[in-house]
């Protein structure tokens, strides 16, 4: 016998035991619960978010002029620039979407500016978001693009719902919308589930036999034949005592109220992006509601962007830059028709302004303002014949 007998211990199967249950799906059921949506992996999110940046997209972009007699519109190289071709590779409605998108995102978007020698704007550069970061100092900051310092002045920072902590940098929709979107991800989860389980049968079948003919897939169908196999027009032999069918009725998605709960959770991503729910699916459409979503979602979003663009893109004190936000606005040809024709009769707008309106080519002869029933030019109600005067041959 030797000094140092070994031991036969006996193996312990709890490790084995674990890691069988972790490969189970019970396992997986409990530990990866899949709470975790990214924003732009929810089909309703990203329908919000495209909407939104469809509109602003759609806007032109206007230089004005600030003069005595009010701000008018200014038609030059720079003015083209920013509503034509912004940027050497993308049109101004590409550019402008993919800046309201990210801005969605992530609440930040970093755009930036390239010039001439002479100062001229040759382009504007959006940058992707996984190539920015911020040093923030508290009263000041600075902005790293692919590890490149830039001051804020350099750049063009467009920011929504600023963070807490910082009042430089912005942090999107992700707080309000974490549970939300989860909700959202289960309610789908368990609607396609639903759908395509296969242990929801109509009919449940109970027959008399043993075990072992239950145990394999031919045992059941051979069962099943001989009762169920005759020539064709024959009735069927089923002795009474031997089988006993079932009709079940499934539970539904209305009773599992996943409908409700969808049309909920709809509804308050739609909250959330200040937009109407019937975007998203919910409701039907109405011209106000669409109407009061473009002059406060909308209109808010172009204020950011007009007014960054101003401040970093104009160098005159008396020039801005304006998004047309009222070309988004939804009224019927007679809505705009009448109103032009009742503007047109006091003499605030001229014939050609209203053509516009509706869609038409200018025309000759209807630039003038005119008033009254008559149309009379503005310059020449001064020669109106009045009630009395010895002028008016009466």
């Amino acid at each position: 016998m030797g000094i140092f007998k070994k031991r036969n211990t006996p193996v312990s199967n709890s490790a084995d035991s674990t890691l069988h249950w972790f490969l189970t799906s019970d396992a997986y059921d409990r530990l990866c619960t899949g709470d975790y949506v990214r924003l732009t992996d929810n089909a309703e999110f990203q329908t919000g978010l495209n909407v939104i940046a469809d509109l602003v997209s759609n806007m032109s972009i206007k230089l004005m002029a600030n003069t005595e007699k009010g701000d008018k519109r200014i038609y030059n190289e720079l003015s083209r620039k920013l509503d034509i071709e912004p940027n050497r590779y993308m049109t101004r409605k590409k550019l402008i979407k993919f800046i309201t998108y990210n801005l969605l995102v992530e609440g930040n978007q970093i755009t930036l500016p390239e010039h001439d020698r002479e100062g001229n704007l040759l382009s504007l550069n959006p940058i992707k978001s996984e190539n920015v970061s911020f040093n923030d100092y508290g009263l000041t900051y600075d902005i790293l693009l692919n590890g490149v310092k830039f001051e804020c002045d350099e750049v063009l920072h467009f920011t929504l719902n600023a963070k807490s902590d910082s009042t430089f940098i912005g942090r999107g929709y992700q707080v309000e919308l974490k549970d939300i979107l989860s909700n959202l991800k289960q309610a789908g989860a368990t609607k396609k589930a639903f759908m395509g389980s296969k242990y929801m049968p109509p009919v449940i079948v109970s027959v008399d036999s043993n075990n072992k003919s239950l145990a394999t897939k031919e045992g059941r169908e051979k069962i099943i034949d001989s009762y169920i196999d005759t020539d064709q027009g024959k009735p069927w032999v089923i002795p009474s005592t031997s089988m006993d069918v079932k009709q079940v009725k499934p539970l539904t998605l209305n009773d599992l109220a996943i409908n409700e709960t969808v049309e909920i959770d709809k509804k308050t991503v739609a909250a959330v992006l200040r937009i109407p729910a019937f975007l998203l699916g919910v409701g039907e459409y109405n011209e106000d509601e669409y109407n009061n979503f473009i002059n406060t979602t909308i209109l808010s979003i172009a204020r950011t962007l007009e007014q960054e663009m101003t401040k970093k893109l104009i160098y005159s004190p008396k020039m801005y830059i304006q998004f047309n936000v009222r070309s988004l606005l939804q009224y019927s040809i007679q809505t705009l028709a009448t109103v032009g024709k009742d503007l047109r009769a006091i003499g605030v707008i001229d014939g050609n302004e209203v053509r516009d309106w509706i869609g038409m080519s200018p025309r000759e002869g209807l630039d003038e303002l005119v008033m009254l029933e008559n149309y009379i030019p503005s310059d020449k109600l001064g020669d109106q014949k009045k009630l009395g005067d010895e002028t008016n041959g009466n």
